[in-house]
């Protein structure tokens, strides 16, 4: 076997490592709704550390809370992928146990890692490294007027902790969002489900509306791809908007119990499809048939994904049931 064959052989044998975990055994379905419900825990659990240091005083970082993160939303993403590459339909069983959402979480934080290795190996497909072969070890260099592989990395992992600037105000605007979510306290007859968590319209709306803002700034951008749909772009934010409000009101109603329950094991919004738009609807004045088109093209085309590197539909369609992470839904147009 010629030394560029046994390169290949070792890259195709590493973006297999993840199936030794096991965890993509499972129905595509059960495995995005784990991910997704070990990812916001993960979320819940920094906004809990946070909060309790803010309220005894003590200092912390926005920037390190933005960089641990963004390596874990591309952790999540990167499973996601594996996901999609890996399993087959089936049943949706609606289950997380906490066994299972620490099992996922040790799997997104030990895919930060492999993101780096995964980042070296796309960047020598693109021609910017080359390699070579030490025994069964693989040697990466950057070619003439690439840059440096460790400045590569450093400038990605620093990227968004320079003082100053849209995208840090942006962050700790989001950082502020959160701790309102912290600082808020919910009442459990205020939800018509404890699944759902969706408020009276009077309460719901001026969330939706902040939310409207907030997205608004660099929405033609981050969703440039619906360009060319029967539809207002606007409808969509709108749809977005509440969504991430119920998000809002799941989170906030997490964060606000003392002890142990089952829904802290499943924080991520679960929404039955044909209610969702109703409600959707009934909340914002548009039509059940507009409402409709925009989760549709709200919900995760893997095709689409493939080679992209952000999460641009942040929705899973699973059986009767849409699905999606409240932290994804917090950040990704900001």
């Amino acid at each position: 076997m010629s030394d560029q064959s046994k390169i290949e052989e070792i890259i195709k044998q590493i973006y297999k490592i993840h199936e030794e975990s096991g965890l993509y055994n499972d129905s595509l379905e059960n495995v995005l709704f784990k991910f997704t419900n070990a990812y916001d825990s993960l979320f819940l659990d920094s906004i809990r550390d946070a909060s309790n240091k803010a309220k005894n005083g003590k200092l912390f970082s926005t920037n390190d809370y933005n960089i641990n993160f963004d390596l874990m939303r591309q952790a999540y993403r990167a499973c996601i992928k594996f996901a999609y590459e890996s399993c087959k339909h089936g049943a949706f069983e609606q289950k997380v146990s906490k066994t299972d959402k620490e099992k996922y979480q040790k799997e997104l934080e030990e895919t930060i890692s492999f993101n780096y290795i995964r980042n070296t190996i796309d960047r020598y497909k693109l021609k910017k490294y080359s390699v070579s072969l030490n025994n069964d070890t693989l040697c990466f260099t950057h070619k003439k007027g690439s840059r440096p592989l460790v400045y590569d990395l450093y400038s990605r992992l620093f990227a968004n902790v320079i003082p100053g600037g849209k995208d840090s105000k942006d962050n700790v605007d989001v950082f502020n969002l959160n701790f309102e979510l912290a600082n808020q306290s919910m009442k459990k007859q205020e939800f018509q489900s404890k699944k759902i968590f969706k408020p009276a319209k009077h309460i719901l709306l001026p969330i939706i509306d902040r939310f409207v803002e907030y997205f608004l700034r660099d929405l033609d951008y981050e969703i440039g791809f619906l360009k060319g749909k029967d539809y207002y772009l606007g409808d969509y934010l709108l749809a977005y908007s509440y969504l991430a409000a119920i998000g809002f009101f799941k989170t906030a109603y997490l964060l606000s119990l003392r002890g142990e329950n089952d829904l802290v094991n499943q924080p991520c919004i679960v929404y039955p499809k044909d209610r969702l738009i109703s409600d959707i609807s009934e909340t914002t004045g548009m039509s059940e048939e507009i409402a409709k088109k925009a989760m549709e093209d709200m919900v995760y085309d893997y095709s689409f994904h493939k080679d992209k590197i952000t999460i641009y539909q942040p929705v899973f369609d699973v059986g009767n049931y849409y699905i999606c992470s409240c932290n994804v839904l917090f950040h990704l147009y900001t």
